[in-house]
């Protein structure tokens, strides 16, 4: 059995109405994306690169999802100020 974690997370949220903060693992950044992986799930998701914050390889970063469509695989993760 196959479970899809995208989906277990789209559902948690909808009935707990909460906002979900993950750890992610900076692997690269260029100007326009930083690629991050999400260790508690083993996937990999790029987020869009705010100027005025600048992230290095290697660094753990709080994360929260912005948006989660798993039918249309797409994560779309935010960092978590502070």
């Amino acid at each position: 059995m196959s479970i899809d974690f995208a989906a277990v997370l789209v559902v948690l949220t909808v009935v707990t109405g909460g906002v979900w903060m993950l750890d992610a693992l900076v692997l690269d950044q260029n100007n326009r994306f930083a690629h991050l992986l999400l260790p508690d799930f083993i996937m990999e998701t790029n987020m869009v690169a705010e100027d005025t914050t600048r992230i290095r390889p290697g660094e753990m970063i709080r994360v929260k999802i912005d948006h989660l469509n798993p039918r249309d695989d797409v994560l779309r993760v935010k960092q978590v100020k502070g």
